[in-house]
Order: C-alpha cells, then sequence, then structure tokens
C-alpha cells in the first residue's frame, strides 16, 4: 500500500487522521463560542435575582452589563453562565424593551 503514493503524502495523511479528533473538537468549541456570543441578554435582567449565580459573579455582572452569553463569559471572574443551570434549557425571552435573548425557566 506504502508503494502508492510517496512517504510524504502518507506523513500527512498520518497527521491528518491524529488531529481529525482535535479539530472536532475545535470546531465544537468554535461553534458553541458563536452560538453565545449570538444569545443576547436583556437589558433589564437583573443578576441580582438570579439564585444560581454567586454574589460575586452577580455584583460582576451588573456592573459590567454584558449584551451576551458569550461577553458575559468574557468578564473576570464569572464561570460559564450554562453551567448555571444544568438541568434546564434555555427558553426564548423577551426583555422589556423588546430585545430578545434567553432565559432559564424557573
Amino acid at each position: 500500500m506504502r508503494q502508492v503514493a510517496p512517504d510524504e503524502i502518507w506523513e500527512l495523511v498520518e497527521a491528518d487522521i491524529k488531529c481529525a479528533g482535535y479539530a472536532a473538537r475545535q470546531a465544537r468549541h468554535n461553534d458553541e463560542l458563536s452560538r453565545k456570543n449570538s444569545q443576547r441578554i436583556p437589558n433589564d435582567l437583573n443578576f441580582e435575582e438570579i439564585p444560581a449565580l454567586s454574589s460575586e459573579t452577580r455584583q460582576r455582572l451588573s456592573k459590567v452589563r454584558p449584551d451576551t452569553l458569550g461577553q458575559a463569559a468574557r468578564v473576570s471572574g464569572v464561570p460559564d453562565l450554562a453551567q448555571a443551570h444544568p438541568r434546564r434549557e434555555p427558553v426564548p425571552a423577551r426583555a422589556a424593551d423588546g430585545r430578545c435573548g434567553f432565559a432559564y425557566e424557573t
């Protein structure tokens, strides 16, 4: 089988096979980041009323007021907000100002 193509081609094929899992994982991560960057947080959301967040996280988010989950995830000291309600699915929500976002059913 090795005689079908030069060794350089086989080395490239081998590298592609070894890296395929990493590339797929990275693509999923990029998709997740893109999704978080498009999930808006309503302007009137009161972080202080979300019991699943630590008091430090509530304070930081109230101070910064991120527009998206992606921005919130980049606030120093704020854990992944998707982990705040691990057993609940986000549902579409509309803020008082008409902006759409996602919230968790209680």
